[in-house]
């Protein structure tokens, strides 16, 4: 497990809003067992929903997030994330809306994006 102290966050380190790569996960990736799975091949599984924007499912290295805000994200944060889709990448500049943790281990379970373009 990576502990939280070992990362600076891009916020703190004065880079303004943090990027994010993620893709787009398939149907045989959305529920709870594809996503404990997902967990355990290193993936969190997020969504990412807007006025602008369908709801679309992603996936996002969980180190890329530890590093990006220096441990756990936080609520209201700015992000700009480049998805990879089937249908080509796009590019969204979105807000972290709301993250799961367990509480027992601390593992990052899910985080709720908000695209606000």
């Amino acid at each position: 497990m990576v502990r939280e102290d070992e990362f600076e966050s891009a916020e703190a380190a004065g880079k303004g809003a943090v990027e994010l790569t993620a893709q787009e996960r398939y149907e045989n990736e959305i529920g709870k067992r594809p996503c404990g799975r997902l967990r355990r091949d290193g993936y969190v599984p997020a969504v990412v929903y807007g006025a602008s924007v369908k709801s679309v499912p992603i996936k996002l290295k969980i180190i890329d997030v530890k590093r990006a805000f220096g441990g756990l994200p936080k609520i209201g944060s700015e992000v700009t994330l480049k998805v990879q889709t089937q249908g080509g990448d796009m590019t969204l500049k979105c807000i972290v809306k709301e993250f799961q943790v367990d509480p027992l281990s601390l593992q990052l379970l899910s985080i709720d994006f908000h695209a606000i373009e």
